[in-house]
């Protein structure tokens, strides 16, 4: 545990020396040249091997056009039109690793487990963004919103995750 913390260490050294030399301001572009050489402690966060990067790029480019087709709902004819993707993450089974697929939100109608289970993974990937923004607004002292919206999120997961 403690040589991944020294190479944490390591890297975070070499990136504040990039964003040092840039006015602040850390560019992925620099990242990726200081980080060729193997004697970099960022080199090995890398695919060199350029068949295999470009498979894993074709995946990243795969999963982005499944997210972008989105779909215009109305829950009623007074009620705001809704803009809602039409596929979102297979949500994974307890005890599974999690999946890669997705599933579509016609699908979800038809299987309310599944349904339940899609929408408490979405309400989880807010919480986690939340979480995120919790310690960015922490390191601002900008907290207190930031953790009032995060407790509503989390409690409307477990709100959906407990219904049947």
């Amino acid at each position: 545990m403690s040589e991944q913390l020294d190479k944490q260490a390591e890297i975070a050294v070499c990136l504040k020396k990039l964003s040092e030399q840039n006015g602040g301001v850390l560019l992925p572009e620099d990242v990726v040249a200081a980080a060729r050489s193997p004697k970099s402690p960022l080199h090995n966060w890398f695919t060199w091997d350029d068949d295999d990067a470009a498979q894993k790029w074709r995946l990243v480019q795969a999963r982005e056009l499944i997210r972008s087709i989105k779909i215009e709902v109305q829950t009623n004819k007074s009620a705001p039109v809704i803009i809602s993707p039409v596929y979102v993450h297979m949500p994974t089974a307890e005890g599974e690793k999690r999946s890669t697929g997705y599933v579509s939100i016609a699908t979800l109608r038809k299987d309310e487990d599944l349904a339940r289970d899609a929408l408490v993974e979405e309400f989880s990937r807010a919480a986690a963004y939340l979480r995120r923004a919790y310690g960015i607004a922490a390191a601002l002292k900008m907290q207190d919103r930031v953790q009032n919206v995060l407790k509503e999120v989390e409690g409307l997961s477990a709100e959906v995750q407990d219904s049947n």
